[in-house]
């Protein structure tokens, strides 16, 4: 995760912090601004997942979109995750 992170700025502030991941046990939840940029970031975490042998599970990968302006309404499909 350490190496995913690197030069990353995007997350989503919470209480005035920016937060872009939340780590416990064996899961871990991303947070990013848009659709483009959480793309982006499994994207690398993937990458690097492969180079230590770990692949990420598709079938357990779920997504949760908030946009209270746009009614939670994701401006286009992930085509990543699903």
């Amino acid at each position: 995760m350490r190496r995913t992170l690197e030069n990353w700025t995007d997350g989503v502030v919470i209480g005035g912090l920016k937060i872009s991941n939340l780590r416990y046990a064996d899961d871990t939840t991303l947070f990013a601004s848009s659709a483009r940029y959480i793309e982006n970031l499994l994207q690398k975490m993937e990458s690097i997942s492969l180079e230590f042998g770990l692949k990420i599970n598709r079938a357990k990968t779920k997504m949760m979109i908030v946009d209270r302006i746009n009614n939670n309404t994701p401006e286009h499909k992930l085509r990543t995750v699903m």
